[in-house]
């Protein structure tokens, strides 16, 4: 699903297109992956056990144009400026959200920690946000395939979101809860 590039975004998967701004762009999320000793599980949501675990930490984007303007300037009384012509000069990446996880392997826990849109990239509602519903979706198909987690964990709250809204999200996701700080997906 993702594709090796051999610097700190390790990855790119393809996330699909989504309209942003009144425009479709071509949406992917570029992916950094590390591992870490964990030492401390006592402020984990899930059950886990110290030891090695992997982080994931992943950014949507999607490329746009770049141009460069030329203009004519008009001598007289007043300065006139006047667009004459435009060049592409290139591209750029705009991040237009954030996601993180932990993989315990050991557990075969996976900690899906957040993934989410930034303003003004998501709707009020997440259930019904289409963007962040495919990037979610993406981000967890590209974990489950490269972890192969027993269960995958989620805090039950998202500070962008009411409680009620977020909980909704997390059920027609498929997870339930667990506790008060986490809700579940079984998936193996």
């Amino acid at each position: 699903m993702g594709v090796e590039i051999g610097e700190f975004w390790s990855h790119r998967i393809e996330i699909g297109r989504m309209e942003i701004g009144g425009r479709e762009y071509r949406v992917r999320m570029k992916l950094h992956i590390s591992e870490e000793i964990c030492r401390d599980v006592s402020h984990e949501i899930a059950p886990v056990r110290e030891g090695r675990r992997i982080y994931v930490l992943g950014r949507p984007y999607f490329i746009y144009p770049q141009y460069s303007f030329r203009i004519e300037l008009h001598p007289g009384g007043e300065a006139m400026e006047e667009v004459s012509g435009f060049d592409l000069i290139g591209v750029g990446e705009r991040e237009i959200g954030n996601a993180q996880a932990w993989h315990y392997p050991e557990d075969e826990v996976l900690v899906l920690w957040e993934c989410y849109l930034y303003e003004p990239y998501r709707r009020d509602r997440p259930k019904s946000d289409e963007g962040l519903n495919r990037l979610w979706e993406c981000f967890e198909s590209f974990l489950m395939e490269r972890f192969n987690p027993r269960d995958i964990y989620t805090p039950s709250w998202e500070p962008i979101y009411s409680g009620v809204e977020w909980e909704e999200f997390l059920r027609s996701r498929g997870y339930e809860r667990f506790d008060e700080r986490s809700f579940r997906k079984r998936v193996r």
